[in-house]
Protein backbone atom coordinates (compact mmCIF):
# COMPACT_ATOMS: atom_id res chain seq x y z
CA UNK A 1 0.00 0.00 0.00
CA UNK A 2 2.79 2.39 0.79
CA UNK A 3 4.35 1.73 -2.62
CA UNK A 4 1.03 2.38 -4.42
CA UNK A 5 0.48 5.60 -2.46
CA UNK A 6 3.97 6.77 -3.27
CA UNK A 7 3.46 6.12 -7.00
CA UNK A 8 0.15 7.98 -6.90
CA UNK A 9 1.82 10.97 -5.23
CA UNK A 10 4.57 11.00 -7.85
CA UNK A 11 2.01 10.79 -10.65
CA UNK A 12 -0.13 13.64 -9.26
CA UNK A 13 2.99 15.76 -8.73
CA UNK A 14 4.03 15.10 -12.34
CA UNK A 15 0.59 16.12 -13.66
CA UNK A 16 0.54 19.33 -11.62
CA UNK A 17 4.10 20.19 -12.63
CA UNK A 18 3.29 19.54 -16.30
CA UNK A 19 0.21 21.75 -16.20
CA UNK A 20 2.20 24.49 -14.48
CA UNK A 21 5.04 24.21 -17.04
CA UNK A 22 2.65 24.31 -20.01
CA UNK A 23 0.83 27.31 -18.55
CA UNK A 24 4.07 29.22 -18.03
CA UNK A 25 5.29 28.25 -21.52
CA UNK A 26 2.08 29.42 -23.19
CA UNK A 27 2.03 32.62 -21.14
CA UNK A 28 5.57 33.65 -22.07
CA UNK A 29 6.02 32.12 -25.52
CA UNK A 30 2.64 32.88 -27.03
CA UNK A 31 1.62 36.26 -25.61
CA UNK A 32 -0.26 37.20 -28.78
CA UNK A 33 -2.79 34.43 -27.98
CA UNK A 34 -4.07 36.65 -25.17
CA UNK A 35 -3.77 40.05 -26.80
CA UNK A 36 -6.33 42.32 -28.34
CA UNK A 37 -4.32 42.28 -31.59
CA UNK A 38 -4.69 38.53 -31.95
CA UNK A 39 -8.42 38.78 -31.35
CA UNK A 40 -8.84 41.54 -33.92
CA UNK A 41 -6.92 39.60 -36.56
CA UNK A 42 -9.03 36.51 -35.94
CA UNK A 43 -12.24 38.57 -36.20
CA UNK A 44 -11.09 40.22 -39.43
CA UNK A 45 -10.10 36.88 -40.93
CA UNK A 46 -13.45 35.35 -40.03
CA UNK A 47 -15.36 38.26 -41.62
CA UNK A 48 -13.29 38.04 -44.81
CA UNK A 49 -13.82 34.29 -45.11
CA UNK A 50 -17.57 34.57 -44.58
CA UNK A 51 -18.46 37.68 -46.53
CA UNK A 52 -15.77 38.95 -48.91
CA UNK A 53 -16.45 38.34 -52.59
CA UNK A 54 -12.98 39.58 -53.57
CA UNK A 55 -9.83 37.44 -53.90
CA UNK A 56 -7.84 37.17 -50.68
CA UNK A 57 -4.17 36.15 -50.46
CA UNK A 58 -3.61 34.98 -46.88
CA UNK A 59 0.16 34.72 -47.34
CA UNK A 60 0.40 38.25 -48.69
CA UNK A 61 -1.79 39.48 -45.82
CA UNK A 62 0.57 37.85 -43.32
CA UNK A 63 3.57 39.49 -45.00
CA UNK A 64 1.92 42.92 -44.97
CA UNK A 65 0.91 42.56 -41.31
CA UNK A 66 4.38 41.50 -40.12
CA UNK A 67 6.13 44.03 -42.33
CA UNK A 68 3.93 46.87 -41.07
CA UNK A 69 4.45 45.75 -37.48
CA UNK A 70 8.25 45.90 -37.82
CA UNK A 71 8.14 49.20 -39.69
CA UNK A 72 6.13 50.71 -36.84
CA UNK A 73 9.48 51.05 -35.07
CA UNK A 74 10.93 54.51 -35.63
CA UNK A 75 13.87 52.83 -37.37
CA UNK A 76 14.57 53.55 -41.03
CA UNK A 77 16.96 50.60 -41.17
CA UNK A 78 14.45 48.02 -39.86
CA UNK A 79 13.53 45.37 -42.42
CA UNK A 80 11.50 42.18 -42.69
CA UNK A 81 12.71 39.43 -45.04
CA UNK A 82 10.65 36.66 -46.55
CA UNK A 83 12.54 33.32 -46.52
CA UNK A 84 13.98 33.65 -50.04
CA UNK A 85 14.94 37.29 -49.41
CA UNK A 86 16.58 36.35 -46.12
CA UNK A 87 18.72 33.71 -47.80
CA UNK A 88 19.83 36.26 -50.41
CA UNK A 89 20.57 38.86 -47.72
CA UNK A 90 22.78 36.46 -45.76
CA UNK A 91 24.57 35.39 -48.93
CA UNK A 92 25.28 39.00 -49.88
CA UNK A 93 26.86 39.71 -46.49
CA UNK A 94 29.31 36.93 -47.36
CA UNK A 95 30.02 38.52 -50.75
CA UNK A 96 28.10 35.86 -52.69
CA UNK A 97 26.03 36.90 -55.72
CA UNK A 98 24.27 35.23 -58.64
CA UNK A 99 24.14 36.63 -62.17
CA UNK A 100 26.61 38.18 -64.58
CA UNK A 101 27.88 40.76 -62.06
CA UNK A 102 27.19 44.25 -63.38
CA UNK A 103 25.57 47.41 -62.03
CA UNK A 104 23.86 49.63 -64.58
CA UNK A 105 22.74 53.23 -64.56
CA UNK A 106 19.03 53.85 -64.01
CA UNK A 107 17.12 54.37 -67.22
CA UNK A 108 13.78 55.80 -68.36
CA UNK A 109 11.08 53.24 -69.08
CA UNK A 110 12.02 53.09 -72.77
CA UNK A 111 15.68 52.53 -73.70
CA UNK A 112 16.83 54.79 -76.52
CA UNK A 113 20.59 54.39 -76.71
CA UNK A 114 21.58 51.27 -74.79
CA UNK A 115 22.23 50.70 -71.07
CA UNK A 116 25.33 52.20 -69.47
CA UNK A 117 27.38 49.78 -67.32
CA UNK A 118 28.33 51.74 -64.23
CA UNK A 119 30.33 49.01 -62.50
CA UNK A 120 31.58 45.49 -63.15
CA UNK A 121 31.92 43.48 -59.94
CA UNK A 122 35.24 41.90 -59.12
CA UNK A 123 35.54 38.17 -59.88
CA UNK A 124 32.20 38.20 -61.73
CA UNK A 125 31.44 36.42 -65.02
CA UNK A 126 31.25 39.85 -66.70
CA UNK A 127 34.75 40.77 -65.52
CA UNK A 128 36.14 37.41 -66.61
CA UNK A 129 34.56 37.87 -70.05
CA UNK A 130 36.25 41.26 -70.48
CA UNK A 131 33.29 43.62 -70.06
CA UNK A 132 34.29 47.00 -68.60
CA UNK A 133 32.67 49.81 -66.65
CA UNK A 134 31.69 52.46 -69.19
CA UNK A 135 30.59 49.95 -71.82
CA UNK A 136 27.08 50.49 -73.21
CA UNK A 137 24.94 47.39 -73.72
CA UNK A 138 23.06 47.56 -77.01
CA UNK A 139 21.88 43.95 -77.27
CA UNK A 140 21.35 40.92 -75.01
CA UNK A 141 20.19 37.64 -76.47
CA UNK A 142 17.65 38.52 -79.15
CA UNK A 143 16.60 41.76 -77.46
CA UNK A 144 17.96 44.95 -79.04
CA UNK A 145 18.25 47.76 -76.49
CA UNK A 146 16.85 50.51 -78.67
CA UNK A 147 13.18 51.16 -78.06
CA UNK A 148 12.97 48.16 -75.70
CA UNK A 149 11.36 48.32 -72.27
CA UNK A 150 13.89 48.76 -69.46
CA UNK A 151 12.29 46.01 -67.33
CA UNK A 152 12.40 43.56 -70.26
CA UNK A 153 16.10 44.29 -70.66
CA UNK A 154 16.76 43.69 -66.95
CA UNK A 155 14.83 40.42 -66.97
CA UNK A 156 16.75 39.28 -70.04
CA UNK A 157 20.09 39.88 -68.32
CA UNK A 158 19.05 38.35 -65.00
CA UNK A 159 17.80 35.11 -66.54
CA UNK A 160 18.41 31.68 -64.99
CA UNK A 161 21.57 30.54 -63.22
CA UNK A 162 24.01 28.40 -65.27
CA UNK A 163 22.71 29.70 -68.61
CA UNK A 164 24.71 31.71 -71.14
CA UNK A 165 23.90 35.16 -72.48
CA UNK A 166 25.15 36.80 -75.68
CA UNK A 167 25.86 40.49 -75.01
CA UNK A 168 26.88 43.21 -77.46
CA UNK A 169 28.36 46.44 -76.12
CA UNK A 170 29.53 49.69 -77.61
CA UNK A 171 32.98 50.82 -76.43
CA UNK A 172 34.63 53.94 -77.87
CA UNK A 173 32.55 53.64 -81.04
CA UNK A 174 33.38 49.94 -81.53
CA UNK A 175 30.87 47.09 -81.18
CA UNK A 176 32.14 44.14 -79.12
CA UNK A 177 30.41 40.79 -78.59
CA UNK A 178 30.69 38.63 -75.45
CA UNK A 179 29.28 35.34 -74.19
CA UNK A 180 28.68 35.52 -70.43
CA UNK A 181 27.49 32.71 -68.17
CA UNK A 182 25.09 33.57 -65.38
CA UNK A 183 26.49 31.93 -62.25
CA UNK A 184 27.01 32.19 -58.52
CA UNK A 185 30.24 33.98 -57.63
CA UNK A 186 32.02 35.45 -54.62
CA UNK A 187 32.59 39.12 -55.23
CA UNK A 188 36.11 40.48 -54.85
CA UNK A 189 35.64 43.46 -52.55
CA UNK A 190 39.22 44.75 -52.34
CA UNK A 191 41.24 46.09 -55.30
CA UNK A 192 44.76 47.45 -55.15
CA UNK A 193 47.49 48.92 -57.36
CA UNK A 194 50.53 51.19 -57.33
CA UNK A 195 50.07 54.73 -58.66
CA UNK A 196 52.64 57.39 -59.43
CA UNK A 197 55.32 54.72 -59.20
CA UNK A 198 55.54 54.44 -55.42
CA UNK A 199 52.16 55.19 -53.79
CA UNK A 200 49.92 52.30 -52.78
CA UNK A 201 46.20 52.43 -53.49
CA UNK A 202 43.68 50.08 -51.83
CA UNK A 203 39.95 50.34 -52.59
CA UNK A 204 37.50 48.57 -50.26
CA UNK A 205 34.15 48.24 -52.03
CA UNK A 206 32.36 46.93 -48.93
CA UNK A 207 33.13 45.27 -45.61
CA UNK A 208 31.63 41.84 -46.31
CA UNK A 209 33.01 38.77 -44.52
CA UNK A 210 35.71 38.26 -47.17
CA UNK A 211 36.99 41.86 -46.89
CA UNK A 212 39.50 41.15 -44.13
CA UNK A 213 41.49 38.35 -45.84
CA UNK A 214 41.42 40.24 -49.15
CA UNK A 215 42.58 43.46 -47.48
CA UNK A 216 45.33 41.66 -45.58
CA UNK A 217 46.61 40.15 -48.83
CA UNK A 218 46.41 43.48 -50.68
CA UNK A 219 48.25 45.28 -47.90
CA UNK A 220 50.99 42.64 -47.93
CA UNK A 221 51.46 43.04 -51.70
CA UNK A 222 51.55 46.84 -51.43
CA UNK A 223 54.13 46.75 -48.64
CA UNK A 224 56.43 44.70 -50.87
CA UNK A 225 56.76 47.68 -53.23
CA UNK A 226 60.34 49.03 -53.30
CA UNK A 227 60.66 52.62 -52.04
CA UNK A 228 56.96 52.80 -51.07
CA UNK A 229 56.13 56.39 -50.08
CA UNK A 230 52.56 56.14 -48.77
CA UNK A 231 49.14 54.50 -49.05
CA UNK A 232 45.72 55.79 -50.09
CA UNK A 233 42.66 53.90 -48.79
CA UNK A 234 39.48 54.39 -50.81
CA UNK A 235 36.07 53.76 -49.24
CA UNK A 236 34.06 55.91 -51.63
CA UNK A 237 30.67 54.36 -52.50
CA UNK A 238 31.28 51.76 -49.76
CA UNK A 239 27.85 51.13 -48.13
CA UNK A 240 29.30 49.39 -45.04
CA UNK A 241 29.10 45.76 -44.02
CA UNK A 242 30.12 43.52 -41.14
CA UNK A 243 31.34 45.05 -37.87
CA UNK A 244 34.04 42.42 -37.32
CA UNK A 245 35.39 42.86 -40.84
CA UNK A 246 36.03 46.57 -40.37
CA UNK A 247 37.42 46.27 -36.83
CA UNK A 248 39.80 43.49 -37.92
CA UNK A 249 41.03 45.64 -40.81
CA UNK A 250 41.58 48.69 -38.60
CA UNK A 251 43.46 46.41 -36.19
CA UNK A 252 46.08 45.86 -38.91
CA UNK A 253 46.77 49.58 -39.16
CA UNK A 254 46.71 51.09 -35.65
CA UNK A 255 48.91 50.55 -32.57
CA UNK A 256 48.04 47.77 -30.15
CA UNK A 257 45.65 48.69 -27.33
CA UNK A 258 43.83 51.54 -29.11
CA UNK A 259 40.05 52.03 -28.96
CA UNK A 260 38.77 51.11 -32.42
CA UNK A 261 35.06 51.56 -31.71
CA UNK A 262 32.66 51.99 -28.80
CA UNK A 263 29.28 50.27 -29.21
CA UNK A 264 26.35 51.48 -27.13
CA UNK A 265 23.60 48.84 -26.85
CA UNK A 266 20.25 49.24 -25.08
CA UNK A 267 21.55 48.05 -21.70
CA UNK A 268 25.34 48.08 -21.98
CA UNK A 269 28.33 49.27 -23.96
CA UNK A 270 31.21 47.35 -25.54
CA UNK A 271 34.63 48.65 -26.55
CA UNK A 272 36.73 46.99 -29.24
CA UNK A 273 40.47 47.44 -28.73
CA UNK A 274 43.21 46.74 -31.25
CA UNK A 275 45.09 43.56 -30.41
CA UNK A 276 47.86 43.48 -33.03
CA UNK A 277 51.01 45.43 -33.74
CA UNK A 278 50.44 47.64 -36.83
CA UNK A 279 51.71 46.36 -40.17
CA UNK A 280 52.37 49.92 -41.37
CA UNK A 281 55.01 52.04 -39.65
CA UNK A 282 56.30 55.49 -40.61
CA UNK A 283 54.25 55.67 -43.82
CA UNK A 284 51.86 58.57 -44.60
CA UNK A 285 48.28 57.50 -45.30
CA UNK A 286 45.07 59.15 -46.47
CA UNK A 287 41.44 58.01 -46.84
CA UNK A 288 39.10 58.90 -49.71
CA UNK A 289 35.42 59.34 -48.76
CA UNK A 290 32.25 60.59 -50.45
CA UNK A 291 28.50 61.00 -49.92
CA UNK A 292 27.96 57.27 -50.49
CA UNK A 293 30.47 56.18 -47.85
CA UNK A 294 28.29 54.82 -45.04
CA UNK A 295 28.24 52.82 -41.84
CA UNK A 296 31.32 50.56 -41.58
CA UNK A 297 33.23 52.69 -44.09
CA UNK A 298 32.61 55.74 -41.89
CA UNK A 299 33.77 53.75 -38.87
CA UNK A 300 36.95 52.86 -40.79
CA UNK A 301 37.67 56.47 -41.79
CA UNK A 302 36.76 57.94 -38.40
CA UNK A 303 38.90 55.43 -36.47
CA UNK A 304 41.97 56.09 -38.61
CA UNK A 305 41.52 59.85 -38.29
CA UNK A 306 41.03 59.67 -34.51
CA UNK A 307 43.89 57.27 -33.81
CA UNK A 308 46.48 58.11 -36.48
CA UNK A 309 45.44 61.65 -37.47
CA UNK A 310 45.01 60.43 -41.05
CA UNK A 311 43.48 63.06 -43.34
CA UNK A 312 40.11 62.43 -45.00
CA UNK A 313 39.73 63.67 -48.57
CA UNK A 314 36.60 63.95 -50.68
CA UNK A 315 33.04 64.81 -49.70
CA UNK A 316 30.97 64.60 -46.50
CA UNK A 317 29.86 61.01 -45.88
CA UNK A 318 26.34 59.60 -45.63
CA UNK A 319 26.09 59.76 -41.82
CA UNK A 320 25.18 56.37 -40.37
CA UNK A 321 26.47 55.90 -36.84
CA UNK A 322 24.15 53.06 -35.85
CA UNK A 323 24.33 49.32 -36.49
CA UNK A 324 21.81 46.56 -37.07
CA UNK A 325 21.46 42.96 -35.97
CA UNK A 326 19.54 40.33 -37.93
CA UNK A 327 17.34 37.71 -36.26
CA UNK A 328 15.93 34.44 -37.57
CA UNK A 329 12.16 34.03 -37.54
CA UNK A 330 10.04 30.87 -37.83
CA UNK A 331 9.65 29.43 -41.32
CA UNK A 332 12.97 30.77 -42.60
CA UNK A 333 12.03 34.45 -42.50
CA UNK A 334 14.18 37.07 -40.82
CA UNK A 335 14.25 40.62 -39.54
CA UNK A 336 16.85 43.32 -39.08
CA UNK A 337 16.62 46.16 -36.56
CA UNK A 338 18.94 48.81 -35.17
CA UNK A 339 20.45 47.52 -31.92
CA UNK A 340 23.41 49.80 -31.21
CA UNK A 341 25.01 53.14 -31.97
CA UNK A 342 28.75 53.56 -32.32
CA UNK A 343 31.45 56.12 -31.82
CA UNK A 344 35.19 56.11 -32.34
CA UNK A 345 37.94 57.38 -30.06
CA UNK A 346 37.12 61.09 -30.33
CA UNK A 347 33.48 60.40 -29.30
CA UNK A 348 32.30 62.70 -32.10
CA UNK A 349 28.72 61.90 -33.18
CA UNK A 350 28.27 61.65 -36.95
CA UNK A 351 24.97 59.76 -37.25
CA UNK A 352 22.68 61.78 -39.58
CA UNK A 353 25.56 64.27 -39.95
CA UNK A 354 28.38 62.48 -41.73
CA UNK A 355 32.15 62.81 -41.53
CA UNK A 356 33.38 66.15 -42.81
CA UNK A 357 36.59 65.70 -44.80
CA UNK A 358 39.79 67.53 -43.93
CA UNK A 359 40.10 68.44 -47.61
CA UNK A 360 36.79 68.80 -49.45
CA UNK A 361 36.87 67.84 -53.12
CA UNK A 362 33.63 67.03 -54.95
CA UNK A 363 33.20 65.32 -58.31
CA UNK A 364 30.94 66.83 -60.96
CA UNK A 365 27.77 64.88 -61.78
CA UNK A 366 29.21 63.37 -64.94
CA UNK A 367 32.24 62.03 -63.08
CA UNK A 368 30.05 60.62 -60.32
CA UNK A 369 28.04 58.80 -63.00
CA UNK A 370 31.22 57.48 -64.63
CA UNK A 371 33.01 56.86 -61.31
CA UNK A 372 34.22 53.32 -62.00
CA UNK A 373 35.34 54.20 -65.53
CA UNK A 374 37.46 57.21 -64.49
CA UNK A 375 41.19 57.15 -65.13
CA UNK A 376 43.48 58.14 -62.25
CA UNK A 377 44.08 61.48 -63.97
CA UNK A 378 40.33 62.18 -64.28
CA UNK A 379 39.69 61.42 -60.60
CA UNK A 380 39.99 64.81 -58.88
CA UNK A 381 39.65 63.35 -55.38
CA UNK A 382 42.38 60.81 -56.00
CA UNK A 383 44.66 63.47 -57.43
CA UNK A 384 44.14 65.61 -54.32
CA UNK A 385 45.02 62.59 -52.14
CA UNK A 386 48.25 62.11 -54.10
CA UNK A 387 49.05 65.80 -53.75
CA UNK A 388 48.38 65.83 -50.00
CA UNK A 389 50.36 62.64 -49.53
CA UNK A 390 53.34 64.07 -51.40
CA UNK A 391 53.15 67.27 -49.37
CA UNK A 392 53.15 65.18 -46.19
CA UNK A 393 56.16 63.31 -47.51
CA UNK A 394 58.03 66.54 -48.18
CA UNK A 395 57.07 67.88 -44.75
CA UNK A 396 58.11 64.65 -43.00
CA UNK A 397 61.44 64.51 -44.83
CA UNK A 398 62.13 68.19 -43.99
CA UNK A 399 61.41 67.56 -40.31
CA UNK A 400 63.77 64.60 -40.33
CA UNK A 401 66.54 66.70 -41.88
CA UNK A 402 65.98 69.45 -39.31
CA UNK A 403 66.21 67.00 -36.44
CA UNK A 404 69.35 65.47 -37.93
CA UNK A 405 71.01 68.88 -38.33
CA UNK A 406 70.19 69.82 -34.76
Amino acid sequence: MKKSSSLRTIFITFIISSILYISIYIYYCYPLMHTELSGKLNDINEIIEKHSIMPFDAKNAEFNAVNSYIHSIDDKYAFYYEPTEYIEYKEETKGNFTGIGISVASQPEIITDGIYIRRVYGNSPAEKAGILAGDIIIKAGELIFNGALYNDAMNMMLGIEDTELDISVRRNGEILDFIVKRERFKQRVVDYKIIDGNIGFIRIHEFSTNAYPEFSEALGKILETPDLKGIIFDVRNNPGGELHSVTNIVDLLVPKGEEIVILQYKDNSVVYYSELEPRIKDLPMTVLINQSSASASELFASSLRDILNIKLIGFTTYGKGVGQTSYDLPGGAGMKITTFEYLTKSRNVYDSIGLIPDYEVDLVAEKLQNFYALSDEEDDQLQMAVKILKNDLISTESEQVLLYNE
